[in-house]
């Protein structure tokens, strides 16, 4: 039975007035550990895994928002009703048992036969499987692991 969780959410706003009520509901419903930190050029606040900062994109104040593992799965339904943010990225994490016969290399030769855009990585510990680009509006990361 394959098992699927939300991984990773990236929320961003060009509307920064927004930033500074998530911001306190958030310090206000948590354990008051929350840090400052630092990602990219954003500059905020970090909390498990946590990070909600603003910095300058295209010139302009930006707001953006990561959260990953079981913190993004439990909490992921209440920050995709903010407004004023807008989803960037999002992983799921979708666990499949497979046997022998199923495997990224097989994958990647019946996709490439197809004409569809994919690039493949290989290393001793796992491969990786890339459909499609960063730059279209779906784009898909597959992880072989033992």
């Amino acid at each position: 039975m394959s098992k699927a969780a939300l991984d990773f959410l990236r929320l961003a706003t060009w509307d920064i007035t927004e930033h500074p009520n998530l911001l306190s509901e958030l310090l206000q419903g948590s354990d008051g550990q929350w840090t400052h930190s630092k990602w990219l050029q954003y500059h905020g606040w970090k909390w498990k895994t946590f990070f909600l900062g603003t910095g300058y994109q295209d010139k302009r104040r930006h707001s953006i928002v990561n959260i990953s593992g079981y913190v993004a799965d439990r909490n992921y339904s209440s920050l995709l009703l903010l407004d004023a943010y807008y989803a960037t990225r999002i992983d799921i994490q979708i666990t499949i048992p497979t046997n022998e016969h199923l495997y990224l290399p097989w994958i990647y030769e019946n996709l490439s036969d197809r004409e569809i855009k994919c690039s493949m990585i290989q290393s001793e510990i796992n491969d990786t499987l890339y459909i499609g680009a960063r730059t279209s509006n779906v784009f898909t990361r597959l992880y072989e692991k033992q």
